[in-house]
């Protein structure tokens, strides 16, 4: 009798287990999904994915083409920089700022929709009181996105190449350097220069970034961030077809150029803009353990944590094991003193990037309805 209820007492344990197995799994059946696919994701990759690039260029930290090998133009080449806007006001003109002196004509281009597929309010006509210091370099586009039943990843994908197609119609001077890359991909401004001036030989170049995460306080230990990408225009070549190279950005046939600028992600100066983020971004359905409360955001961007509490969007575009484990390694936290090798822009404009700057975590709560001038200093 005594081993007969022994019994029933591991039958009940063991079935309490199951059941409770059971729930956990599908609970999380979706996130569990997510982590299988990111673990076995170099593995699927082919080969020429998982190499870096076989042409990698050094930073030098000097103009002189003859450094990188290079011609010295007869002339400097116009130089024009392409940029899809959604909602990063403040990273906008920080661009504008930066990139003044070395930057001929600002392509500008403002979807109707999210990559998610929300309809969304046009902040650069909206908000051009803030950016009427640079508004004599820059051509605004706005590009339709249609009704059909899209993915978030096709969306980004028309508007890429809708993109693509708008260039084209700008009708950049051949040999034009063009600059594509997100409104949070900066590049240093000398390297611009000396793309202008110089004559490399080979028509496009992949700008490799340090990515920070929230502000420059806080360094990601992953491969750097290489899907930036300058090009010399020419409508007879197809240098120019960026989507879906864009995301290609290893082992593929660019040359490479490290150390070429700043990825700063996520590095908004509003709480409300990283919930929007969240909704709106190709990475919408992995925010399902996302955090949604003002104060709990505000806690992980100061611990520097990621926002999406299993590092989804960190794991998820990484190619090789080693990009993989450096992404899901805490990020590295910089001393709040330290302001080395950050933008010019910000550091003359101090009070305005105060979110940006080493040592200032805490974020506004939500933005005005309309962002005012600001007396910027270029």
């Amino acid at each position: 009798m005594k081993a007969s209820a022994l019994q029933r007492k591991k039958r009940l344990i063991l079935f309490c287990c199951v059941v409770v197995l059971l729930f956990f799994f599908r609970e999380n059946l979706a996130s569990l999904f997510l982590w299988f696919h990111f673990l076995l994701q170099p593995v699927y990759n082919p080969p020429e994915y998982q190499s870096l690039h076989t042409h990698v260029i050094p930073y030098k930290n000097t103009l002189d083409c003859g450094e990188y090998g290079w011609k010295q133009r007869p002339n400097r080449t116009l130089v024009y920089d392409v940029v899809i806007f959604s909602h990063e006001i403040e990273l906008l003109v920080g661009r504008f700022g930066e990139l003044w002196d070395v930057v001929d004509v600002f392509l500008v281009f403002e979807a109707t929709h999210t990559y998610s597929g929300i309809p969304k309010p046009l902040l650069f006509k909206k908000n051009k009181a803030i950016f009427q210091p640079f508004l004599s370099k820059i051509e605004y586009h706005q590009i339709k996105v249609p009704n059909e039943q899209f993915t978030a990843w096709q969306r980004e994908g028309h508007i890429r190449t809708t993109m693509q197609s708008l260039v084209s119609v700008a009708k950049p001077p051949e040999g034009s350097l063009v600059l594509y890359m997100d409104c949070d991909e900066w590049p240093r401004a000398d390297i611009i220069s000396l793309l202008s001036t110089c004559q490399p030989d080979f028509l496009r170049l992949r700008l490799a970034m340090k990515t920070y995460r929230y502000s420059f306080e806080f360094l990601e230990n992953a491969l750097a961030n290489m899907r930036p990408l300058a090009y010399y225009w020419s409508p007879d070549s197809d240098a120019h077809m960026i989507w879906p190279s864009r995301f290609v950005n290893r082992g593929d046939p660019d040359p490479v150029l490290f150390d070429a600028g700043w990825h700063c992600t996520w590095c908004f100066k509003y709480l409300s803009d990283f919930l929007w983020k969240m909704d709106a971004s190709s990475h919408y359905d992995q925010a399902t353990t996302s955090i949604h409360k003002l104060e709990e955001i505000q806690k992980v961007v100061c611990s520097g944590d990621y926002i999406f509490g299993e590092y989804y969007a960190a794991a998820s575009e990484a190619t090789n094991y080693v990009d993989l484990f450096g992404r899901l390694r805490p990020l590295t936290q910089l001393s709040k003193y330290t302001f080395a090798d950050l933008p010019k822009f910000i550091l003359k404009n101090r009070k305005y990037y105060q979110h940006l700057l080493p040592g200032n975590c805490t974020k506004e709560q939500k933005r005005a309805d309309v962002e005012p001038e600001y007396p910027f200093i270029l």
